[in-house]
């Protein structure tokens, strides 16, 4: 799984390598302020300081503050690390003005209690967030392997629309520690099946080849890639329908014998 900077850069370099399904098509990668900041807009924050959740967000937030004629020149960034209450007390004290960074990154800052407001420009965010690839030489090799995951990938993320509360007591179960608060356990899983995972073309995951070619003018300006490149020369469709191949009766079927033999811990 790689994010889209990460595919670009990797075809750049004459990786042998193919986008086959696009997990995240809005990017959840975004600039925020406390909600109580007079910063109303990017453009606002020449000057001030950006706290980053790790440096591999310094090329993202290029990307953003480009949509506003800004350049990291402009700003001040500070790695702060991706710990709620840390990057909360970082806002809160005004150590950083801003934060950059994805949506567990968002969520966890709320979570520790800080209300915040995004300032991203929505174009920015039309960028697919993280995508499967698989390297060209090994597609026949694991492709049985890969659609049935793909597949069950499709399902999976399908559910969190179909039956909510179900999979909020999945999570709960698997993942006790995400949900010991639990708001910031319905923030997550929020996020996830409402925004990052929401499906934006006719099949789930399908690759957006006008997409990709949209997002890569603004690398080139930043140096982030050498030149662009056709979508066409690293995406790879053939996967789609195996991972699409279920019915909504399949999913609710699977959500439906789960609640049965899970009663005891469904979460009201």
């Amino acid at each position: 799984m790689l994010d889209s900077t990460q595919v670009l850069q990797a075809v750049n370099a004459g990786q042998p390598i193919s986008v086959i399904y696009e997990v995240m098509q809005y990017a959840p990668d975004r600039v925020s302020v406390r909600a109580d900041s007079p910063i109303q807009s990017l453009s606002e924050l020449k000057g001030k300081t950006i706290g980053l959740a790790g440096d591999r967000d310094q090329g993202t937030l290029q990307i953003i503050l480009d949509f506003v004629g800004l350049t990291i020149d402009d700003v001040k960034t500070a790695v702060v690390g991706d710990s709620g209450p840390v990057l909360a007390k970082s806002l809160q004290d005004g150590t950083i003005d801003a934060f950059a960074g994805g949506g567990n990154d968002i969520n966890g800052i709320e979570s520790a209690g800080m209300k915040l407001r995004n300032i991203t420009p929505s174009a920015a965010s039309e960028n697919p967030g993280n995508v499967f690839v698989i390297l060209n030489e090994r597609k026949e090799e694991l492709r049985d392997k890969v659609t049935r995951f793909l597949k069950a990938y499709s399902m999976a993320n399908n559910a969190g629309l179909l039956g909510y509360k179900t999979v909020a007591s999945i999570a709960k179960k698997v993942r006790p520690d995400q949900w010991e608060n639990l708001p910031a356990g319905y923030k997550l899983l929020d996020t996830a099946a409402y925004q990052t995972t929401l499906v934006r073309t006719r099949l789930r995951g399908e690759p957006q080849p006008d997409v990709w070619a949209g997002i890569q003018p603004p690398y080139v300006k930043l140096s982030e890639l050498k030149a662009e490149v056709d979508p066409k020369t690293f995406i790879d469709d053939s996967f789609i329908a195996g991972a699409n191949d279920y019915t909504t009766e399949e999913v609710k079927a699977g959500l439906k014998k789960w609640q049965k033999e899970n009663a005891e811990i469904m979460l009201p």
